[in-house]
């Protein structure tokens, strides 16, 4: 009855997928689809909001879901339908890349954000931004039912200030833990085999993989040479040798470490720090809420 599907926790837990639409602000339902745990997300998106238009008609309505509601083919029926949709695109559909290109006239000054603040109860508070961004307009064109539909899509650029002060909080933590780790690793561990200078590099290089701070930290591995006087021992004779000490050394780079913070974001569906996250809508106002 059940097949299964993929389970972060378990991947032998059969499990199943509810489908639902509800509305908005009451959280009525209004259809409710239930399907194996192997079916994939996006093609539930079109047959629910088909439900909804037999019951409610088309036109002048909006549609608020996921990621998985930004594919294109959903996106394009709803806007040949004469209704609305609001949602983040997920990575594939804009990526770090193109945001990084959107977002440099607004580091350059050339391109002014639009302030989103809080609504207050108490008309003697202050105003509290909450978030700040862009908006664009964008042509899309996609096929529906064999047909050519063209549509025109405004998209937000939005960081969120709370969630981008969480992340730069975590950064700063990944930062100090990596700093921290690498400056303990030692020459010579018990009970393991002296590392050398490429090894002690390598070791630094895996601590920083791990804690996700690529390009952030520098590590120089500096070598003191010494000799030492070794006295004759039975056949040996006495010598000189010389020996070899290493040190890691860990330094930040503060003009990447502000770059990063810079483009981390507030809000993104899969809960991690992807930049600033790009969110679709058909003729939806800037401010507009979901």
């Amino acid at each position: 009855m059940l097949q299964f599907g993929h389970s972060k926790d378990d991947p032998d837990r059969p499990q199943l997928k509810v489908a639902a639409t509800a509305l908005d602000p009451l959280g009525m339902p209004v259809s409710i689809a239930v399907v194996p745990g192997n079916c994939a997300d996006d093609p539930l998106y079109v047959p629910q909001i088909k439900k909804v238009q037999r019951s409610f008609g088309t036109g002048g309505k909006i549609y608020v879901g996921d990621c998985k509601m930004a594919a294109l083919a959903t996106r394009a029926y709803v806007a040949d339908s004469g209704d609305y949709y609001l949602c983040p695109l997920s990575e594939k559909q804009l990526c770090k890349e193109d945001r990084l290109v959107l977002l440099q006239p607004v580091w350059q000054g050339q391109q002014p954000l639009q302030a989103v603040y809080r609504p207050q109860t108490d008309p003697q508070q202050e105003p509290e931004m909450v978030a700040e961004g862009v908006c664009y307009d964008e042509v899309m064109q996609a096929s529906v039912d064999g047909r050519s539909v063209q549509w025109t899509e405004r998209r937000f650029v939005v960081r969120s200030v709370g969630f981008a002060q969480a992340q730069q909080r975590k950064l700063d933590e990944r930062l100090q833990k990596a700093s921290e780790q690498i400056e303990r690793i030692k020459q010579r561990q018990h009970g393991r085999k002296a590392l050398d200078a490429a090894g002690m590099t390598l070791a630094a290089e895996a601590i920083i993989k791990q804690q996700r701070v690529e390009g952030l930290l520098d590590v120089v591995v500096v070598t003191t040479r010494t000799e030492r006087s070794v006295r004759r021992y039975g056949d040996r004779p006495a010598q000189v040798v010389q020996e070899e000490e290493h040190r890691v050394q860990v330094s930040r780079q503060e003009g990447a470490i502000e770059r990063a913070k810079e483009e981390m974001a507030g809000r993104c569906t899969r809960r991690t720090s992807r930049g600033w996250v790009g969110a679709g809508g058909v003729g939806v106002p800037w401010g507009s809420t979901g």
